[in-house]
C-alpha cells in the first residue's frame, strides 16, 4: 500500500507540475564552444557555421528555452573581435586567427530576434589544458606575454603515466584581476549583452604551495591562506560588479559553481548522512554564498549533477537541491541540470525520467528556485537520440507554454509603458495582431526590449495564467500571427499585448481585441434570463462591420415567432465588444422561445441565432420523485398542478428517451408510477414532467 501511495503522490506531483508551468522561469541552456563540444566545427566555410548555430538557437527556442550561455571565453581566448586577447583556434583551426566574422554579434543579435536573453560566459582564469599547447599560441596570448601568472595542475594518466599539466591565471595577482575586469568591461561595452556568466573554474585542485610567496609578500592582513584565496577571487568579483553596473546597470552578473558550497548534514531522513563531495568553499575558493548575500552577484547556478539516486557522497540530487534552497537569498537562484548525462552509456547514466522528475522537484519542492539551466545545448534539443523523448516530453509539457523571465527587481522595479492600438486581422485563415510601440525613451532601464503575447478563451484575461501567454516576441515585431488556432471554428479568443523591459518588468496589458472573423458581426453571446416577473434577453458582439439593426423576435408553445424589439447596431465599424440588452415584460407561461436576427446596411440578413427559458412565475408547482435514488420503482408526486395531463420522459446520460408516458390529474390523485417494464440499466438519469405551461427536470440515480 505505501508503494501505491508513493506511487500516485509522484503521479500526482509530475501531473501539477505541466498542468500549471511557470508563467515567470529560467529555461537556460549552456551552448559551450570549448573543445567545440556543441559549436563550431573549424573546417566548416562561415555560412556553415551561421546556419548550424541558427538551427540549435531554433531548436532551443523550440524546446522552451528563453535564456543560452554562450562560451566566449575558453581558454584566455576570444569568440569576438578584442584589443585584449587573441581569436580562439575553434574558429578557424589556427590560433590567432581571424575568422573574417564577429561570432557573438551575430549570436546576440540572433538570440534577441528570437525573444531570448544572451549572456556571454566566460571561463576567468584558465590559460591552456595542457603546457604544450602554449607553444601554439598567438604571440599575443597572456600565457605567453605573461608566463609569471601561471598556476599548474598536474595530472598523471595511470595508464600510460603522462601528465597534463593544466594552466590558469593566478588569482592573487592584481594584474591578473585587472586584466579580466578589462576583458569583461569590453563585452559589456561592445555588446548588447543581457548578462555576463562565469563558470565553476577558479582556483583548481592540487594548488599546493605555488602561491605561497604571494601570500608571504602580500597577505591583507590575512593569517590563513585559504581565507586570504578565497578574498582575492572575491576581489574580482567585486570589482567586476562595479565595473558591469557602472557601465551598464541592466546587465546581469552571475556565477554557475560546482554543486556543493560545503558539505553538510542531511537530518530529514533516518539515520541522518553528511555529505562528502567536493567543495568550491575550500577546492576553487569560491565563497559564493557571501557573494549572494552581499549582493555582489544577481545570480547563481550550482550544477547540480546527481540523480536522485545518486549514492557516491550522499550527493542526491534531492539533498543538494534542498540545501541551497534553504539558503533563502535575495538573488536569484537557478540550478545546472545535466541533461548530457541522459543516456549516455556511462555508468552514472540518467534514466529517461530524470530530467523531468528533476525539473518537478525545482518546481513543487524548492519554491526559491526560479529556474534551471540545461548542460548542454546539443543535449537540449528533441534531435539527439538519446535525449530526445526527454527533451520531447519536457517540450510538451514542463515547457509547452512560454516563460517570462523573473524580474531582478532590485536592479529596476518600474514597468515599461504598454503597446497600444492593438487590432485583429484575418490573414490566410489566422488572426493576425497589430499594434502600435510605445513611444521610444532614452532611459535604457525604461526600454522595451520584448512583448509578450496573450490568448484567452474570455475577454477578462487571467495573465497570471501560464496558459494565456502564448508567445515572447523582440521589440522589432510589432505584428504577431496566432497559427495555433483557427478564428470562427466555434470557439471565441481574445487577444492583448504587454510589453517587457530590460529586466522583464512588465506592463499593463493592450487594449484587448477579439481574434478576426469572416462573418460582418461575431456574435459570442446570446442568452435569456428570468428577471422577476420579466425576461431579460442579453447578446453581445465581438466585432461589427456594416451593420444596421438586430431584430428581436418571440414565440410560445406553438413557435409562432412575433416582433419583441428592434435595436441599432454600433454606427461605426468596430472590433471592441459591444453589449445589448433587451426586455420582455410580458412573458408566457412556460417556455419562452427567442430569436436574433442581424441585418447590415446593404440589407443582407444574417443566420438567426436562438436562445429559451423557462418562465413558470405564475404556477408554484411542486414535483418530486422518490424513492431516490431507486433500484427499480419510479415514482413521482405533483402539487398545485391545475393541467389535465402530465408527459412524463426518463432520458439516460446519452440523451436516449428509454420510457414516455402521459397520466390523467383530473382524477385527484397527486402520486404516480412509471410504467417500466424492464429493469433500467445502473445509472443517472433524467425525468422530465410537462404539459403546455409547466415543465421540471428531476435527476434520478438507479442502483
Amino acid at each position: 500500500m505505501r508503494k501505491l501511495l508513493l506511487l500516485a503522490a509522484v503521479l500526482l506531483l509530475q501531473i501539477t507540475a505541466f498542468s500549471q508551468n511557470s508563467k515567470r522561469e529560467v529555461r537556460a541552456a549552456w551552448l559551450t564552444t570549448h573543445l567545440s563540444l556543441d559549436w563550431p566545427t573549424s573546417g566548416d566555410p562561415t555560412l556553415t557555421k551561421q546556419s548550424k548555430l541558427i538551427v540549435m538557437l531554433d531548436e532551443l527556442k523550440a524546446v522552451g528555452i528563453n535564456t543560452v550561455y554562450f562560451q566566449v571565453r575558453g581558454v584566455a581566448d576570444a569568440f569576438y573581435p578584442s584589443a585584449l586577447v587573441p581569436w580562439s583556434n575553434r574558429l578557424t583551426g589556427v590560433y590567432g586567427a581571424d575568422p573574417g566574422w564577429d561570432p557573438l554579434a551575430f549570436v546576440v543579435n540572433a538570440c534577441h530576434e528570437r525573444g531570448m536573453e544572451i549572456h556571454a560566459w566566460l571561463n576567468p582564469y584558465r590559460a591552456a589544458t595542457d603546457q604544450p599547447i602554449i607553444n601554439s599560441y598567438s604571440a599575443t596570448h597572456k600565457a605567453r606575454t605573461n608566463p609569471e601568472w601561471l598556476l599548474e595542475q598536474a595530472t598523471t594518466n595511470p595508464t600510460t603515466g603522462y601528465v597534463t599539466r593544466l594552466k590558469y591565471f593566478n588569482p592573487a595577482l592584481a594584474a591578473v584581476r585587472n586584466h579580466i575586469n578589462d576583458v569583461v568591461s569590453e563585452l559589456v561595452s561592445n555588446y548588447d549583452l543581457d548578462g555576463i556568466h562565469f563558470d565553476d573554474y577558479f582556483y583548481y585542485s592540487g594548488l599546493g604551495t605555488q602561491d605561497a610567496s604571494n601570500f608571504s609578500a602580500d597577505p591583507r592582513g590575512f593569517s590563513n591562506i585559504n581565507d586570504w584565496r578565497r578574498d582575492n577571487v572575491t576581489l574580482l568579483i567585486q570589482q567586476l560588479h562595479i565595473s558591469i553596473k557602472n557601465l551598464k546597470p541592466w546587465v546581469k552578473f552571475g556565477i554557475s559553481p560546482s554543486g556543493i558550497y560545503r558539505n553538510f548534514t542531511v537530518t530529514t531522513v533516518s539515520p541522518n548522512v553528511t555529505t562528502t563531495g567536493s567543495e568550491h568553499y575550500s577546492v576553487q575558493y569560491a565563497d559564493t554564498k557571501k557573494w549572494m548575500q552581499d549582493g555582489t552577484i544577481d545570480y547563481l547556478v550550482p550544477q547540480v549533477y546527481w540523480a536522485f539516486s545518486q549514492t557516491g557522497a550522499n550527493a542526491k540530487f534531492n539533498y543538494i537541491v534542498d540545501n541551497w534552497n534553504s539558503m533563502n537569498f535575495n538573488r536569484h537562484l537557478l540550478i545546472g541540470l545535466a541533461t548530457y548525462r541522459t543516456k549516455d552509456n556511462t555508468s552514472s547514466a540518467y534514466t529517461e525520467d530524470e530530467i523531468k522528475n528533476q525539473i518537478n522537484y525545482l518546481r513543487n519542492s524548492a519554491t526559491n528556485t526560479l529556474g534551471a539551466a540545461h548542460f548542454r545545448a546539443a543535449h537540449t534539443v528533441t534531435t539527439l537520440t538519446a535525449t530526445k523523448p526527454t527533451m520531447e516530453y519536457i517540450r510538451d509539457n514542463q515547457y509547452s507554454t512560454p516563460a517570462i523571465i523573473p524580474a531582478m527587481t532590485w536592479i529596476d522595479n518600474v514597468a515599461p509603458a504598454e503597446p497600444t492600438d492593438l487590432t485583429s486581422a484575418l490573414e490566410g485563415g489566422k488572426t493576425k495582431l497589430s499594434w502600435t510601440a510605445p513611444v521610444s525613451t532614452t532611459d535604457e532601464l525604461q526600454k522595451v526590449v520584448r512583448y509578450a503575447v496573450y490568448r484567452s478563451t474570455s475577454s477578462n484575461i487571467d495573465y497570471n495564467n501560464s496558459a494565456n501567454l502564448i508567445a515572447i516576441l523582440p521589440s522589432t515585431a510589432i505584428t504577431y500571427t496566432d497559427n495555433a488556432v483557427t478564428p470562427g471554428s466555434g470557439t471565441s479568443y481574445y487577444y492583448a499585448v504587454t510589453s517587457l523591459d530590460r529586466i522583464s518588468n512588465e506592463s499593463v496589458a493592450s487594449n484587448v481585441v477579439p481574434d478576426a472573423v469572416t462573418l460582418p458581426v461575431k456574435l459570442i453571446n446570446f442568452a435569456a434570463k428570468k428577471d422577476n416577473n420579466r425576461v431579460k434577453v442579453e447578446w453581445s458582439t465581438a466585432s461589427e462591420i456594416n451593420s444596421d439593426y438586430f431584430l428581436i423576435e418571440k414565440a410560445g408553445a406553438d413557435g409562432v415567432f412575433r416582433y419583441l424589439d428592434k435595436q441599432n447596431s454600433s454606427p461605426e465599424n468596430t472590433a471592441e465588444i459591444k453589449n445589448y440588452v433587451a426586455i420582455d415584460n410580458y412573458p408566457f407561461n412556460g417556455t419562452n422561445y427567442y430569436r436574433l436576427t442581424q441585418f447590415d446596411k446593404n440589407g443582407e440578413v444574417s443566420k438567426p441565432a436562438f436562445t429559451a427559458v423557462d418562465f413558470n412565475e405564475l404556477i408554484l408547482v411542486n414535483a418530486k420523485a422518490f424513492p431516490n435514488p431507486t433500484q427499480k420503482e419510479i415514482n413521482f408526486s405533483l402539487e398545485n398542478f391545475e393541467g389535465k395531463s402530465i408527459k412524463t420522459r426518463l432520458i439516460n446520460l446519452y440523451g436516449q428517451i428509454v420510457h414516455e408516458e402521459e397520466f390523467n390529474t383530473q382524477n385527484g390523485t397527486n402520486q404516480y408510477q412509471l410504467g417500466i417494464k424492464n429493469e433500467l440499466p445502473k445509472g443517472q438519469y433524467i425525468l422530465t414532467l410537462s404539459d403546455q405551461k409547466f415543465k421540471k427536470n428531476i435527476k434520478l440515480i438507479v442502483l
